[in-house]
């Protein structure tokens, strides 16, 4: 539930090399999972709820999705299908039954890492909570915004280098 067990871990795989030889290779990745108490909502409200979130990470420029996620889109993690959104190689992944997966990351630090996964907890987060109380095209305005809210934190660390 929190991520305070999840930084300790991480910084302790950077301080070992762990995390290094884990990402270090083309078939890896760092796909994030945050618990999710409404997929079958999202499944069915998938384009309205995050057509404005990947319109916002498809405009940024590649190399601050790759500084920000550590990749730009892959044949794992590709922009969404809105027609299907079940498919595996979506970038936000809606297959399973209690997470939603957001395939992006391919972190190769312990900040970029946790920041990655504070940001997506963020999203799906936002939904578990307004899911039945608000539309999705309202939430789905909104999560730019809350993703924003990350991604300009990791700008203001101008002593990271990824």
């Amino acid at each position: 539930m929190g991520i305070n067990s999840l930084s300790k871990l991480l910084d302790s795989f950077e301080k070992y090399d762990i995390l290094k030889a884990l990402t270090d290779n083309n078939q890896c990745g760092a796909h994030i999972h945050a618990g999710c108490t409404c997929v079958e909502y999202i499944r069915d409200n998938y384009k309205d709820l995050f057509e404005p979130l990947a319109d916002h990470i498809y405009d940024m420029e590649p190399a601050d999705r790759v500084k920000f996620f550590g990749s730009t889109f892959r044949d794992w993690a590709e922009y969404p299908d809105w027609e299907e959104p079940e498919k595996h190689i979506n970038m936000f992944n809606v297959q399973h039954d209690f997470t939603i997966e957001f395939r992006l990351p391919r972190c190769c630090n312990a900040k970029q890492f946790l920041q990655c996964c504070k940001a997506w907890r963020a999203v799906v987060c936002e939904i578990n909570i307004c899911s039945t109380e608000e539309s999705a095209e309202q939430i789905g305005r909104r999560l730019p915004k809350i993703f924003e809210k990350y991604y300009n934190f990791m700008n203001d660390y101008y002593h990271f280098e990824w």
